[in-house]
C-alpha cells in the first residue's frame, strides 16, 4: 500500500507556495519542513485561507507534482502485473479529492484501475486488506500499521525532515527508506 502525499505526490511545496500567494507576501525561499503541520511560516489564518482555497479548487489535487521516477512507476506496474494488490491511501477528505486523486494516478502512473481509499486510519486499512507492505511519510501511520497488524505488515517510513528525531517511528519493526525505489527493493526481496 502506498500513501499518496509525501510519497508519490509533492503536496507541501505547492501548498506553501499557494498559501503565500494568497497572503500576498513573498514565499519563504529555501526552507525545510520541520514538523508535520509546518507550512513554511504561514500563520494560522493564512493556513486556514489556504485550505479554504483548496476546498474551492479541488483540481489542486490533480495538479500536484509527481515524486516518482519513470523506473519507479514501471516497478509499480510490474508488481501489479505479477498479481500484487496495490492500494493508494490518502487523507484527502475534501469534496472532489477522490476523483482528482484517481485522475492524478492515471495521469502520472498510467492505467485506469487504481484502488484508492480516502482514510486517515491507514493502519486499520492495512489490517482490513491484509497488506504485506506499506510506505508513508508520516511516522505515526507507519507505527499504527505495525501495531494494527501485529507486525505482519512490513511498514516503511519515507525519510524526510518531518519524521526524524522525536518524530521518528517508535516501532523497532519500522523500516526507513530514502526513496520509493528502496521500498520496492524491499517488496521484491
Amino acid at each position: 500500500m502506498f500513501d499518496v502525499d509525501g510519497v508519490l505526490a509533492n503536496f507541501i511545496d505547492p501548498a506553501v507556495k499557494k498559501g503565500y500567494e494568497l497572503a500576498g507576501r513573498p514565499g519563504p525561499g529555501a526552507w525545510i519542513q520541520s514538523c508535520w503541520d509546518d507550512y513554511g511560516g504561514l500563520n494560522t489564518k493564512e493556513v486556514e485561507a489556504l485550505w479554504g482555497w483548496i476546498r474551492e479548487n479541488p483540481s489542486f489535487w490533480g495538479d500536484l507534482p509527481c515524486l516518482l521516477t519513470s523506473d519507479e512507476i514501471e516497478s509499480i506496474w510490474t508488481l501489479q502485473e505479477r498479481g500484487a494488490r496495490i492500494y493508494f491511501a490518502t487523507n484527502r477528505r475534501l469534496s472532489g479529492a477522490l476523483g482528482y486523486t484517481i485522475w492524478w494516478l492515471r495521469w502520472h502512473l498510467g492505467g485506469d484501475n487504481h484502488s484508492v481509499v480516502l482514510t486517515k486510519r491507514k493502519g486499520e486499512f492495512c489490517r482490513c486488506v491484509d497488506a504485506d507492505f506499506y510506505i508513508d511519510d508520516k511516522s505515526e501511520n507507519v507505527d499504527c500499521a505495525i501495531w494494527m497488524t501485529d507486525g505482519k505488515t512490513k511498514a516503511f517510513v519515507m525519510n524526510n525532515s518531518t519524521n526524524i528525531g522525536s518524530h521518528a517511528p517508535h516501532s523497532s519493526k519500522a523500516g526507513r527508506v530514502h526513496s520509493v525505489s528502496e521500498f520496492l527493493e524491499e517488496v521484491n526481496k
